[in-house]
């Protein structure tokens, strides 16, 4: 490892206000050195990776910090035991001087010697604190999530191999280059007229822009901003895996919370309702975003009777992980609903076709397959899964067919 003997500003990429320098890894303390890769701007807030900064417990101890003499150390005491034997050389002369040379190599080594013994208390400490955080499954999430390369034994103590694999979004770093945006909070800032919201990250910027500066999505203006769910006051009219894009779009942990307490509700354990939202928010199609962000999403009409929606075959949609539980159950019992009332009336064959086919007359293909594959995925059993499903179709049946509409709400 080659060692740069400068010393540098950091400043957060998003305000520019300098945080910490950058100095050699020999030169800088144990406690810069070592701890979470997270850094939080004092001025704006903005949170990012500080990649200098090792999780000790995933990445391990620095070479130079398991040795009792770093390389910068061993070179100054092998510059003074050098010097002291060149004396040697003419003793009646120099001796002296090769005497204070080698005096001042040994009080080196011996400095050094005792010190190790605290640098490695400190170690133990910041690695315990490290194994702490490393044992927080959604810290190791979050840790992927900022494209942070996370090992292997805890992305199989985790159940996380999946979505390593699939790299849940990896946000983009910025052209300072000093730190990655994983925590994207713009909840709290109200467009005005001449503004919009970005579905994807939601920051807010002028209309005329219609590149997200934070994100670089293109930003649907056809989304309005009434109709995003911002509000953990009632969510009793929003399907499950609406709070899964809210989670994605807002970062806001009253989404993922009010969805493991849903799956806790009807049976799930607290570990599988959390791999199921992990799951599900890896599967999260960013086109299906604006779709299950709007709150009127439960209500809407999935299908227009006039095109074919699926043209692949159901185990396409199953192997690719196209819908999460919600949207499936929904398209499945609209699907139904449509069969049921509207198969004489005036549409494409083919669009009658397919719904017959997606309906549970048709065999319900699209649905048995996603629980399947779900149910694979995430490692939890079927029954559980189609028991979710069934509480998604409650909803369906209290809040748009208006047929339980005094019926307790399936998760309460």
């Amino acid at each position: 490892m080659t060692h740069k003997y400068t010393v540098t500003k950091k400043s957060c990429p998003k305000c520019g206000r300098v945080y910490a320098s950058n100095r050699s890894d020999m030169r800088k303390p144990l406690r810069e050195k070592y701890g979470s890769p997270f850094v939080k701007c004092a001025k704006c807030n903005h949170i990012f990776v500080d990649k200098d900064i090792t999780e000790i417990s995933n990445s391990g101890v620095h070479k130079e910090d398991k040795r009792i003499l770093n390389n910068e150390r061993l070179c100054i005491i092998a510059f003074f035991i050098v010097l002291g034997l060149l004396c040697f050389l003419n003793y009646d002369k120099y001796g002296f001087f090769g005497i204070l040379f080698l005096i001042i190599a040994g009080v080196n080594f011996i400095v050094q010697f005792i010190l190790f013994f605290p640098r490695q208390k400190i170690v133990k400490e910041l690695t315990a604190q490290s194994e702490n955080r490393m044992n927080d499954k959604k810290y190791v999430l979050s840790l992927l999530m900022a494209g942070y390369k996370v090992s292997d034994k805890y992305i199989d103590m985790h159940n996380l191999k999946l979505i390593e694999e699939n790299l849940i979004e990896k946000p983009n770093e910025t052209k300072k280059d000093s730190g990655i945006d994983i925590k994207r909070k713009f909840s709290n800032m109200k467009p005005n007229e001449n503004q919009h919201r970005c579905q994807e990250c939601g920051n807010v910027q002028s209309k005329n822009i219609q590149r997200c500066l934070n994100c670089s999505n293109i930003i649907d203006d056809s989304v309005a901003e009434d109709n995003m769910l911002g509000d953990s006051s009632d969510f009793d009219k929003y399907m499950t895996g609406q709070l899964v894009a809210f989670y994605k779009t807002m970062h806001e942990d009253k989404y993922s919370k009010e969805y493991e307490r849903r799956l806790k509700h009807i049976g799930f354990t607290p570990e599988e309702a959390k791999n199921l939202f992990m799951l599900e928010l890896m599967m999260l199609k960013h086109d299906s975003i604006s779709t299950l962000t709007d709150k009127k999403y439960l209500t809407n009409n999935y299908f227009d009777l006039k095109t074919v929606k699926f043209p692949m075959e159901a185990s396409y949609y199953a192997e690719h992980q196209t819908f999460l539980v919600s949207e499936v159950t929904k398209i499945w019992d609209e699907a139904e609903y449509i069969w049921i009332n509207y198969r004489n009336s005036e549409m494409p064959k083919e669009v009658l076709a397919e719904i017959f086919q997606i309906s549970r007359y048709g065999g319900g293909e699209l649905l048995i397959k996603t629980i399947e594959g779900i149910s694979k995925s995430s490692s939890i059993p079927k029954d559980k899964i189609l028991k979710y499903s069934n509480k998604e179709q409650d909803l369906m049946f209290k809040y748009k067919w208006n047929k339980e509409a005094n019926e307790p709400h399936p998760y309460h």
